[in-house]
């Protein structure tokens, strides 16, 4: 390496790999691009525009992964990379992406409530932050599909709903409500249900245009 000890010359190098990672689709190859990044950023630890180009690949190997222990092992980068940066939002946004992405692939609500609680940690230190907001809430519409009690259902939407009353001129959020009242109404009985329609109406009405 001919400039092995120039920070802005590792920090292009890290900002195009990661812009390589967002259009690879298989694994090993955007593996290996990901190793790279962590190699930079074990080199550079202290710039955390490498720990964020270095997060971007990993959020990109996370959309890609299906496996649940290799998504467990993302995740764990982002948030540690989390912890050393607590207050980079670029950083926090990544952490709440994978941690999405691992949502998507738990099946069981028992795997799925940690995350969930990890999401939520993150929107509450982030709280003015609208797309960890998005990531925590289309998170609970995961846990609300996988939920079959409806008194543990009614708790997420009831957090949905609070979330559609925090950010009542989005429509990403109404609309992740929406689909936690429909999952709702799966699980509940005839005369519940016409409460949850109910709620599904004035909503609709809302966003009328």
């Amino acid at each position: 390496e001919r400039w092995p000890e120039n920070p802005e010359i590792a920090l292009r190098y890290a900002k195009g790999l990661t812009n390589l990672s967002y259009k690879q689709e298989e694994i090993e190859a955007l593996q290996s691009t990901v190793d790279k990044l962590k190699a930079i950023r074990a080199q550079w630890i202290e710039i955390s525009e490498i720990a964020l180009a270095y997060a971007m690949g990993l959020v990109n190997l996370s959309v890609e992964q299906e496996e649940i222990e290799a998504l467990q092992s993302i995740v764990a980068e982002l948030k540690a990379l989390r912890e050393q940066w607590p207050e980079n939002p670029e950083i926090a946004l990544a952490y709440a992406k994978g941690l999405y992405n691992l949502s998507a692939r738990q099946e069981k609500v028992e795997a799925l409530q940690p995350t969930i609680a990890e999401l939520k940690a993150l929107s509450e230190q982030w709280f003015e932050t609208l797309e960890i907001a998005l990531w925590y809430t289309e998170g609970l519409v995961n846990l609300s599909a996988r939920q079959e009690e409806v008194e543990a259902l009614q708790s997420t939407v009831a957090e949905l709903k609070a979330f559609c009353g925090k950010w009542p001129e989005t429509l990403e959020i109404a609309l992740r409500y929406a689909k936690g009242l429909v999952n709702l109404s799966a699980r509940q009985e005839k005369v519940e249900v016409y409460q949850t329609i109910d709620k599904l109406k004035a909503l609709s009405e809302q966003w009328t245009e």
